[in-house]
């Protein structure tokens, strides 16, 4: 059915039971591309009310008005932490934080597959 509808190479050339997948439950291959490309249809009524209010309140501290610092450091100071792990993609964030926080920065080098 493939090859009657697509132009594909269903056996490459290299291939060998080393390297090669074979499908042998094509309706599993059609529903995986359908969960992954179709958009889900949620809402917020979903999630427990408390978790959207520690979400408010992360948004507001941390986007708001871009005021991240005085929070990190009094969270800090409240909980006792000795460092900071952080997880971002954002160069100015973790540069603005190893400035601020000298030596309390904890990271881990990512490179990252889509």
């Amino acid at each position: 059915m493939l090859k009657k509808y697509f132009k594909i190479e269903t056996t490459p050339e290299d291939s060998d039971e080393s390297n090669t997948i074979y499908i042998v439950n094509y309706m599993a291959v059609v529903r995986t591309f359908t969960y992954i490309f179709s958009r889900a249809r949620i809402s917020y009524d979903i999630l427990n009310p408390e978790f959207l209010r520690e979400m408010d309140e992360y948004a507001g501290a941390v986007i708001g008005d871009r005021h991240m610092l005085p929070v990190v450091r009094q969270r800090m100071e409240q909980y006792h932490y000795d460092g900071i792990f952080l997880a971002t993609k954002d160069e100015e964030a973790l540069n603005t934080l190893r400035e601020t926080f000298h030596g309390k920065m904890f990271t881990v080098a990512q490179e990252r597959h889509i």
